[in-house]
């Protein structure tokens, strides 16, 4: 629902490239050789990237950590949902011995539960990647809490619930700068605590996917009243997805009304006439931007499957 990415370079220097044997060969007889390799490597021991990655998301005051990869060999892995474990992380990488080796690649997962969003935090980091590029990236995903199924709401009164959070503008808007200004504080601890890094921020967005048939057709199969299900930890992650379901969230957390609540926010975009607002995205499975709030009113007769479904309290 809202997404941001984090830009991180950190201290890097271009990688060295040795001559190929015709490249010798050429400079024996006196040709000029350009050994530039158009890729940089990382000039921070893994450890001290570690510590400062440890000590940076608790000054932003993200302290759950869910797990730690070193070039895919599982770290640290919170099975429990365990919170205020992110010193954990430093002590199970130091206790292994796996930042005494160079890496390929780091994978950090961490959440924060705030303002009524829950995020969850996707940190990548490369040790080589072409001159130019970030070496690290944090995928922030988060739902607003507030639009989850409770435990007893009927169908109709989901729905319904959903139509009068949407009805006042400014509380989507109020919650994507609650999460723009968390993922700032955060850009800016790891600045601090990473030194010589540069970090940067991309705009935060409200997404809003639409819905296939297929998706469509299995609301039929979900529970409402007293059976309804709430959202749960997976402590195995999901396959790999694609497109809009290429998504952190979608990963480590298991909600089976989250169809259905994308189903009537669109539905409320485009027969109520709400969320008029240009950081509002509407994808589609293939998370390719099909609108924006701001253009959803010339949508509004697209048929896609609004009348396929009907509400009630029974």
């Amino acid at each position: 629902m809202l997404k941001g990415k984090i830009s991180i370079d950190l201290p890097s220097a271009e990688t060295d490239r040795k001559m190929t044997l015709v490249e010798r060969v050429r400079s024996f007889c006196g040709a000029s050789i350009d050994l530039a390799s158009g890729s940089e490597d990382l000039t921070i021991s893994a450890l001290t990237l570690v510590t400062g990655l440890v000590q940076g998301f608790r000054a932003a005051g993200i302290n759950n950590a869910i797990v730690f990869l070193v070039d895919k060999k599982v770290v640290f892995n919170d099975v429990n949902d365990q919170e205020d474990d992110l010193p954990l992380i430093l002590e199970a990488a130091q206790r292994t011995g796996i930042l005494n080796h160079p890496f390929r690649e780091m994978h950090l997962v961490l959440t924060k539960t705030e303002n009524g969003i829950h995020t969850i935090f996707d940190a990548q980091i490369r040790n080589g990647v072409l001159l130019g590029d970030s070496e690290m990236i944090i995928e922030a995903s988060g739902r607003v809490e507030e639009l989850r199924i409770r435990t007893g709401e009927t169908a109709g009164q989901y729905a319904e619930r959903i139509k009068e959070f949407m009805k006042e503008e400014g509380r989507i808007e109020s919650r994507r700068l609650m999460f723009q200004h968390m993922l700032e504080g955060l850009a800016a601890a790891l600045q601090k605590t990473l030194i010589g890094s540069k970090a940067t921020t991309s705009g935060a967005h409200v997404f809003v996917v639409q819905p296939n048939k297929a998706q469509i057709g299995a609301f039929d199969d979900l529970k409402f009243g007293k059976d309804a299900q709430d959202t749960h930890f997976r402590s195995v992650p999901t396959h790999q997805r694609t497109g809009a379901y290429a998504d952190p969230f979608y990963y480590y957390y298991y909600d089976p009304y989250y169809g259905l609540t994308n189903f009537l926010l669109l539905n409320s975009m485009l027969n109520h006439h709400y969320w008029h607002n240009p950081n509002v995205y509407v994808v589609g499975g293939d998370g390719n931007l099909m609108y924006t709030g701001d253009e959803s009113a010339s949508h509004a007769s697209d048929n896609w499957g609004s009348d396929a479904v009907s509400l009630s309290d029974s």
